[in-house]
């Protein structure tokens, strides 16, 4: 009898560690944690996550991390140099833009790729860094956003290993599975979350820290949506809108 409890909780023992050697292993997020990457709010914190261990040495870039979807491709890296360092610096110096520079240069792409969710995974000597990108689409009452393709960047010794290249095609299929192709609402317009109020009071704010009037580029980084964005909601209010802030 003794025997007979003791084979059994061995067995359970080992069922245990087989379990936490099988979630160590998974690398995949699991199905919630997939279902809430489709939220913007769960996509930007995984973004910035990220995005803030690349810069936490480099107070330059640190709004860098704050845009979502993040900027991962030359040109869409270098297109929000001047609205984060505005936002960062009053007048930020000849070195900041340099930095900066340098920093776009460093993207593993050289488009306008921007990404939804990031994730680093170590495989044979490589690191794996999956992105997961995405594009806006325009729509006049409500901002709305597409996943697209995912893109890799393999660093390490042994890039073509097979191992690698599982791992690489696993994080395909799965954005193909539950991502790619699928459209995510994140705000009604303009009365989900920004008003003229909030604009113009972000206004008076941008001008006041930084002595000078912002541009629609650098007042829209600074409220975290697109100058296009920001047009069209001006434009719902008055079609004079943006001359009425900029000679208020």
């Amino acid at each position: 009898m003794t025997d007979l409890i003791i084979d059994e909780q061995l067995e359970k023992e080992q069922k245990e560690r087989k379990r936490k050697l099988r979630r160590r292993q998974q690398f995949l997020p699991d199905q919630k944690e997939t279902r809430n990457l489709r939220n913007r709010v769960a996509a930007s914190k995984n973004t910035k996550s990220w995005a803030c261990k690349k810069t936490e040495l480099v107070p330059e870039l640190k709004n860098w991390s704050e845009i979502w979807p993040l900027p991962v491709g030359f040109k869409s890296v270098a297109e929000t140099a001047s609205e984060v360092l505005y936002s960062s610096f009053k007048k930020p110096a000849k070195e900041d833009h340099l930095i900066w520079h340098m920093f776009s240069k460093s993207m593993p792409f050289e488009g306008n790729e921007r990404a939804a969710v990031v994730f680093d995974y170590k495989q044979d000597d490589c690191l794996i860094t999956f992105f997961g990108l995405i594009v806006s689409m325009h729509n006049p009452y409500e901002f709305r956003y597409k996943f697209v393709k995912s893109k890799f960047d393999v660093k390490g010794g042994n890039p073509t290993s097979k191992r690698v290249q599982k791992k690489v095609n696993d994080y395909r299929q799965w954005w193909i599975k539950h991502f790619e192709g699928r459209a995510i609402k994140t705000g009604r317009r303009p009365g989900g979350g920004l008003t003229y109020e909030k604009i113009k009071k972000a206004f008076v704010e941008y001008e006041e820290r930084n002595g000078q009037k912002p541009t629609q580029k650098q007042l829209a980084a600074v409220l975290n949506y697109s100058d296009r964005h920001l047009k069209d909601i001006l434009a719902v209010e008055n079609p004079k809108a943006w001359q009425h802030l900029k000679n208020s």
